[in-house]
């Protein structure tokens, strides 16, 4: 009876999840043939493939959390041996920092998150001991990207990483505040207005004011910093970033047609799920409802 269950409960998970996957490597793999890959410096505004090199995008350095190697984006998971001896995820580590993609037209910014990077098998595995291991992921400079997403042309001195900037804003001010807060000498000196050595309400208004000019001060500075071409590169002049109208992005270090067999190959896997889950359910149904 509990392997039924068992069973039962595997078939319910693996329906659901086999029509996500096969429905979503479709869809990439259909837009992976349906577009043509375009030069940067020639490319229309909207959804485009590109192919070319990976180059940092700015002189900040970024190096890998494992072995301390530069590179340009890396993910790096920690996993423990579990139950049922299956390893299971305890840590991730992602990089938030934008690269580029360059051809010989032009340099465009690539802003990505954790699941728009396609990782087939880790390129580093490292364990500590037989129960505990680091799996990582990188982009280093020079490697080959297939990439396909949203492509904007940069205005004069706009940001290449976008975001919202009342949010971030907020986020600042609440910083500022908390700063503020560890150094009380310096805050009765700036807002107690009194002078009676403590912060009343009316005061602390002035200091949160205070602060969301500051945050907001530095949120236009940090969107209207040119992005500045580094020594020998081209100038970057376009951004690539997660479509908003539903359609993926994706970036790899596989070339197209390898990306595209992967593809299918996880359509198939997914379809296979799907099928296989369906149908058990299916069976278990009708046996209830015949016996």
């Amino acid at each position: 009876m509990s392997n039924d269950l068992e069973l039962l409960a595997g078939a319910c998970i693996a329906a659901p999840v086999g029509y996500v996957l096969w429905r979503k490597a479709m869809k990439a793999r259909g837009l992976m043939h349906g577009t043509a890959t375009s030069k940067i410096a020639t490319a229309a505004k909207g959804f485009v493939e590109l192919s070319g090199r990976a180059r940092q995008a700015s002189a900040r350095s970024l190096t890998d959390p494992l072995t301390g190697a530069p590179c340009l984006w890396f993910h790096m998971l920690t996993e423990r041996r579990g139950s049922r001896n299956r390893w299971e995820v305890i840590k991730r580590d992602t990089s938030s920092q934008a690269f580029v993609v360059e051809d010989d037209s032009g340099a465009c910014a690539v802003v990505v998150r954790e699941q728009e990077v396609e990782r087939a098998k880790a390129q580093l595995v490292v364990k500590e001991s037989s129960r505990l291991r680091h799996r990582l992921w990188w982009i280093r400079d020079g490697d080959l990207l297939y990439a396909l997403g949203h492509l904007d042309r940069l205005a004069p001195g706009e940001s290449i990483e976008p975001g919202p900037p009342a949010a971030d804003a907020a986020q600042l001010a609440e910083a500022l505040l908390r700063e503020w807060k560890q150094d009380q000498p310096q805050l009765r000196s700036r807002y107690d207005a009194n002078a009676d050595g403590r912060i009343d309400a009316a005061e602390w208004e002035n200091a949160r004011e205070a602060a969301r000019a500051s945050a907001a001060a530095q949120v236009i500075e940090r969107e209207t910093r040119a992005p500045a071409a580094l020594p020998g590169r081209l100038p970057i002049t376009h951004r690539l970033s997660r479509p908003g109208d539903g359609r993926p992005m994706l970036v790899s270090l596989r070339p197209e047609a390898a990306l595209a067999r992967a593809k299918l190959g996880q359509s198939r896997l997914g379809l296979a799920l799907f099928l296989g889950g369906a149908f058990y359910i299916l069976s278990q149904l009708r046996r209830c409802v015949t016996g």
